[in-house]
C-alpha cells in the first residue's frame, strides 16, 4: 500500500493494518503535503503504539487491542505491553472521555455552541457522574486481569 494514496484508500488501509514500521510512517510524512492526509493519519495512528516487538525485535507501530494485547503479522507474534503503559493509556482515556463531551459543547461548532450554561453544567455533571460510576471502575477492574495476562504470556522464542 503505499501511503500517498486518496484519503479514502488510506482511511481504509490504517483501519485493516496490524502493523505499520517506523519508516513507512516518516517516509508518508515527508511525501504528504495535503493537510487532510496527515490529519487522518493522526486520527488513525492514535490505535496504534510504539512498540519492540520481542520476538523479532521490529521496530514500529502496533495497533491496539483489548487489555493492551499487539500482534506483529510478520512474525506472527503476539504479547502485551507493560502494565505501567496500559494503565496509563487506560486512565488518559477515561480522563479525556470525560471532557470531550463537554469540549464539544463549549468550543464546537453549530447547535453546540448556542446551549445553555445550564445544559453545558448538567453535561459536565453527567460526564463525572458516569466516569466515577461506570468508566474508572472498569479501569479499575481491568488492570489485574492485564497483569495477569501479561505474566502468563508466553517468553520470545528468536530472542
Amino acid at each position: 500500500m503505499n501511503l500517498t494514496s486518496t484519503p479514502k484508500e488510506l482511511k481504509k488501509y490504517l483501519a485493516s493494518t496490524e502493523y505499520l514500521s517506523r519508516e513507512t510512517i516518516e517516509n508518508f510524512r515527508r511525501n504528504s503535503e495535503q493537510e487532510e492526509r496527515q490529519k487522518i493519519l493522526s486520527d488513525k495512528l492514535e490505535s496504534f503504539i510504539i512498540e519492540r516487538c520481542p520476538n523479532c525485535g521490529a521496530y514500529g507501530f502496533y495497533r491496539w487491542h483489548f487489555l493492551g494485547k499487539l500482534k506483529h503479522p510478520d512474525c506472527r507474534w503476539s504479547w502485551y505491553v507493560k502494565t505501567g503503559t496500559y494503565i496509563r493509556a487506560k486512565f488518559k482515556d477515561a480522563f479525556s472521555s470525560v471532557f470531550s463531551d463537554v469540549k464539544q459543547d463549549v468550543v464546537g461548532s453549530g447547535i453546540a455552541v448556542h446551549k445553555g450554561c445550564f445544559d453545558v453544567i448538567s453535561d459536565l455533571a453527567f460526564s463525572i457522574a458516569s466516569f466515577f460510576l461506570v468508566i474508572l471502575p472498569i479501569t479499575i477492574m481491568l488492570i489485574p486481569i492485564q497483569l495477569f495476562c501479561r505474566l502468563t504470556q508466553p517468553k520470545p522464542k528468536n530472542r
